[in-house]
């Protein structure tokens, strides 16, 4: 049986001294075979480096999210704890004592410190609009003439404006630290 030329298997390198190839014809194809392995090898490179990066990315996604998920849970647990200051808290909300504050608000955030997880008990007014928990009473804060952060009004209406110390607080409210 005779082979076709198409059913012949394919050399993987040019013939030596074949018949019918002068020797620029040989040194074209052999420069050829190198051009198409050479374009192979950086396909290759390309696509293992290409893989490596997606991986990479791959990792740093899980990590982020896991962390951001054991962040999450954690402070939720922590919000739930009880605070060295919670009969504090709870009497200065008793009193009616109110603190007004603004998120961005650098001496709101020390306060809320202060506090530590007692502050989930003290009646806290969101005044600026764009809270990122979307509390913000704005319209209130303008009814109570709230001009600067934080400010603390009492039931009988005293303004306590800036950080405060619990000390100041307590005189203020009559609560025992």
């Amino acid at each position: 049986m005779d082979e076709s030329p198409q059913d012949a298997p394919q050399p993987t390198t040019p013939p030596q001294d074949g018949p019918g190839l002068s020797r620029k014809e040989r040194r074209r194809l052999e420069r050829e075979m190198r051009e198409t392995q050479s374009q192979g090898q950086e396909r290759s490179a390309r696509t293992r480096k290409r893989l490596k990066t997606a991986g990479w990315v791959i990792v740093v996604v899980v990590v982020l999210a896991a962390a951001a998920f054991g962040v999450s849970s954690y402070t939720g647990y922590m919000t739930q704890q009880p605070g060295q200051y919670d009969a504090f808290a709870q009497c200065l909300t008793d009193q009616g004592m109110v603190e007004y504050g603004a998120y961005w608000c650098p001496n709101c955030a020390r306060q809320k410190l202060d506090f530590g997880n007692s502050f989930r008990l003290v009646n806290y007014v969101e005044c600026a609009a764009g809270d990122p928990e979307g509390k913000a009473q704005p319209a209130l804060c303008d009814e109570k003439g709230i001009t600067g952060y934080p400010t603390w009004i009492t039931k009988d209406g005293q303004r306590l404006v800036g950080r405060q110390s619990l000390e100041s607080l307590a005189a203020a409210s009559g609560c025992p630290l």
